[in-house]
C-alpha cells in the first residue's frame, strides 16, 4: 500500500510539474 500511495503521489506531482 505504501508503494502504491507513494507512486500515486509521485505520479500526481510529476503531472503537476510537467
Amino acid at each position: 500500500v505504501l508503494t502504491i500511495g507513494f507512486a500515486y503521489e509521485w505520479k500526481k506531482g510529476a503531472l503537476e510539474w510537467d
